[in-house]
């Protein structure tokens, strides 16, 4: 098991070493320094089977929410983390439910977290920068 914090640095040797090896790999902040379209195809390498034949997993932390689609994930792939008294709780989207009923699978993941259907969103505050206030 690897843990890369700075996976801008030899991307291509880190991920073909674990399709080789049969690895899991934690990547905090897989989007930074990452291009987008670089990203997805990535995941999308995890998800192949031909590319991916000894089951590698990639587990990782991001901000990019354009990566929350049904064409990359299940459900059940997609965890979040949110704040309760001063503690992160951790979520599957699989097992949340929106009124009572669990998210569909034709769900617009991206856009119903942004609405802040599933929490896990910041609380944002009034805050000062220099003269001036930022609402």
């Amino acid at each position: 098991m690897k843990k890369i914090k700075n996976f801008s640095k030899k991307r291509v040797e880190i991920v073909e070493e674990l399709f080789t090896n049969d690895e899991t790999i934690f990547i905090d902040e897989l989007d930074s320094k990452l291009h987008p379209i670089l990203m997805r195809k990535i995941i999308s390498m995890f998800h192949d089977e031909e590319v991916n034949r000894k089951n590698a997993q990639l587990i990782f932390t991001t901000h990019n929410v354009t990566l929350l689609t049904r064409d990359l994930f299940r459900r059940d792939e997609i965890w979040f983390t949110e704040k309760e008294n001063k503690e992160s709780i951790l979520f599957s989207l699989v097992e949340f439910k929106i009124n009572g009923k669990k998210v569909r699978n034709d769900a617009s993941y991206d856009k119903d977290y942004l609405k802040g259907k599933y929490g896990a969103i910041p609380i944002v505050k009034d805050f000062y920068f220099g003269d001036g206030k930022i609402e």
